[in-house]
Order: structure tokens, then sequence, then C-alpha cells
């Protein structure tokens, strides 16, 4: 752990004795990946200005989309093309099967 993060602790511990604290670490941000609520609420990303974030987030919706639309083929041709179009896909993201 860092010397600098050991001074912080060291301060809250002198500023309050009795008291509790927590610490949360969160290393989602970290990793490029998107989970969605049930809610359906686009939250958590930090969006750095760069356009990354909505071009996730327009990744994201038309994965979304192009699974739905499979559900709406009627026959089974279209219906192999479409899984195959998104195996492959995620084959590009490289996703293990």
């Amino acid at each position: 752990m860092c010397i600098l993060y050991l001074a912080a602790f060291d301060e809250l511990k002198e500023a309050n004795p009795s008291g509790r604290f927590w610490l949360k670490l969160d290393a989602t941000d970290i990793n490029k990946a998107l989970t969605e609520s049930m809610k359906g609420v686009w939250n958590g990303d930090v969006d750095l200005g760069d356009g990354k974030l909505q071009e996730l987030r327009e990744e994201y919706d038309n994965r979304v989309h192009q699974v739905g639309s499979l559900a709406g083929l009627e026959s089974c041709v279209e219906l192999e093309a479409g899984w195959k179009q998104w195996i492959d896909e995620l084959d590009v993201d490289g996703v293990p099967r």
C-alpha cells in the first residue's frame, strides 16, 4: 500500500479515534464492460469528454437491439444468419465461447 494512503488513514484515525470508516474498493471502471441495470438506468461510467462513453452507449444499444430483433425473425434461415452475425461480433470482441 502506498505511503500516501497510510498517512491519510493515520490522519483519519487521529481526527476521530473512535470513528468507523468504510473503504469502498471498486475496480469496475478499469475494465471496459457494460452491465444493464434492471431499471434501465445508465450510470457509473465517467464521461471524460473524449466521446468514448457515447461510443460505448451506442454500441451497447445496437447490441441490445440486435439481440431483440432475433426474436422477430420468422424463418430458420434468417434466424441462423442473425445468430452467425451476432457470434461473429462476439468473436471480434474477444468473448470466449
